[in-house]
């Protein structure tokens, strides 16, 4: 029987049903897990003629993390620093941490202002891990928002299951 919700009772209950919801991904599903709620990027105001005007600064995505199946790999990232042109005002300090906990920032790679999952992955394979490994990417996930995000329990996350 597939997983339709997390279970946010403790941070234990929620890692497991979030590795057996990972593991049940369908091809081009996704999950999305934000601090607070997740705020899309305004659209940028257009003028004369259709030319795009403001839009310098990134909006500030929140600390979020998502993963994504295609076939039998699921691609895993976190939302990047701004401290290199990512979305997030990260602190220097939990730069460090996002490193401890396994992610890195593989720009040569992934072409991308944002963290991958790295402990354990191919980096040929850019941030993409077997399905198989969806336990790891749900602790790598779990630790992100609690320990580095700063979660106080798993209810107060914005959960997307798409």
């Amino acid at each position: 029987m597939p997983v339709t919700e997390l279970d946010t009772t403790s941070w234990t209950t929620f890692e497991s049903t979030l590795a057996l919801r990972l593991g049940q991904l369908g091809d081009q599903e996704f999950v999305s897990i934000a601090v607070g709620s997740f705020v899309p990027e305004p659209p940028p105001k257009r003028g004369l003629f259709g030319r795009v005007f403001g839009g310098d600064e990134p909006v500030d995505a929140g600390a979020f993390v998502q993963a994504q199946r295609t076939e039998q790999l699921v691609y895993v990232e976190c939302v990047g620093s701004r401290s290199f042109g990512g979305r997030h005002a990260w602190t220097p300090q939990q730069e460090a941490e996002l490193v401890r906990v396994g992610w890195v920032h593989l720009p040569e790679l992934v072409g991308d202002k944002v963290y991958v999952m790295g402990a354990g992955a191919d980096p040929n394979l850019n941030g993409h891990v077997p399905v198989g490994d969806a336990p790891a990417v749900a602790a790598l996930m779990v630790a992100t928002m609690r320990d580095v995000a700063g979660a106080a329990d798993p209810s107060s996350l914005d959960v997307t299951l798409g």
